[in-house]
């Protein structure tokens, strides 16, 4: 065994050697090494990828998967060193067979030979330890800890309009005029460790809508019923508008490659082509109308808060097609805007969108 440890010592020492009859021996068992380990540790992590992939199917159990990647870890020990110690054994049979024709004197080494043991150079040495640490710390955070991005702001707008039974698309709504604007937060999760492909997206956003009325309509209470009702006056302007509170969820398919940076793979988010489809529910904030007429040469502006059984709720299905953070989006509520409308008008919108 003392040999071992002497032909061992030698191989760490290789690259101070010069030019001798036994350092070929010596460069071929290094490299045999580190490839025997390099096997093993790709080996390894195809084990415990399959385990992890087993325990996402629900085909085991955590405790299975835990006592699993336990076995597979110790199996891999046992099994380098075991390969290492024959390749030990080769490399001492070589260098048993060498060192008794070279002479003893040759193996000595001067003085300045050797690296430098500055207190500069130790200085330095540590430091590229130290950033070879990091970086395989940041290689497990990018991969497998941060599967979720903080939680980053983003900004919609779009067009809106109703859909009811007798049409898709009141014509008494200004189709460009009636708009939304949506400004919220949300994070994108990554649903497997190991693929970047699939996501889930959740948030919390205000919106807030404005149905821009053609004409002299204006919304109102006719018979129980909330409608478009004509106004005594000329309107120069008719608009209804509403707040709410939204909480967005969504899959979404991220087509992004993967990006190196300084020999380290991680995934990317929004930087290639991604689509989802979800869905949403709302809680209303405030609604109101605004209109604007002229009598005897006076404008007069009136908001008016009228009670219009407006739907406390909101909720629907929505789309989206995006690259690198802008993206097209659809979205179309199943909750009526007032409930008691006869003709049950559903709120959609289109448009574009910006961080997500």
């Amino acid at each position: 065994m003392k040999r071992i440890f002497i032909a061992f010592f030698l191989l760490a020492g290789a690259t101070l050697w010069a030019q001798n009859p036994v350092e070929k021996h010596i460069l071929a068992s290094k490299y045999a090494v580190d490839s025997i380990v390099a096997a093993q540790k790709a080996y390894l992590f195809k084990q415990l990828s399959s385990v992890e992939d087993l325990l996402e199917q629900q085909k085991i159990s955590q405790e299975q998967a835990e006592q699993m990647k336990k076995d597979f870890k110790e199996r891999s020990k046992q099994r380098t060193q075991q390969l290492i110690y024959a390749q030990a054994q080769t490399l001492q049979g070589q260098l048993d067979k060498e060192l008794k024709a070279v002479p003893a004197d040759s193996l000595k080494v001067t003085s300045d030979t050797l690296a430098p043991s500055s207190e500069a150079y130790q200085k330095a040495v540590a430091q590229v330890d130290s950033l070879a640490q990091r970086q395989e710390a940041n290689k497990y955070i990018r991969r497998y800890i941060n599967r979720g991005d903080v939680y980053l702001p983003y900004l919609a707008l779009g067009v809106l309009n109703l859909s009811s039974a007798e049409h898709f698309g009141d014509k008494r709504l200004s189709p460009l005029g009636s708009k939304s604007f949506e400004l919220g937060l949300y994070t994108n999760f990554r649903l497997r460790k190991n693929d970047n492909l699939l996501h889930l997206n959740f948030g919390v956003s205000w919106l807030y809508e404005n149905f821009k009325i053609r004409g002299n309509y204006y919304y109102d209470r006719q018979a129980g019923n909330t409608q478009l009702t004509p106004y005594d006056s000329e309107l120069t302007k008719s608009k209804f508008r509403a707040h709410y509170l939204i909480i967005p969820i969504d899959i979404e398919w991220d087509f992004s490659k993967d990006k190196i940076h300084r020999n380290v793979s991680y995934f990317q988010t929004h930087e290639n082509l991604y689509l989802g489809v979800g869905a949403f529910v709302g809680l209303l904030l405030d609604s109101s109308q605004k209109i604007n007429y002229q009598q005897q040469g006076d404008v007069y502006k009136t908001i008016i808060r009228k009670d219009l059984y407006t739907n406390l709720w909101t909720y629907g299905v929505s789309a989206h097609i995006g690259v690198k953070g802008w993206s097209l989006y659809g979205r179309y509520s199943l909750a009526p805007l007032f409930t008691n409308n006869p003709k049950g008008e559903y709120p959609f919108m289109i448009g574009i969108r910006a961080g997500r």
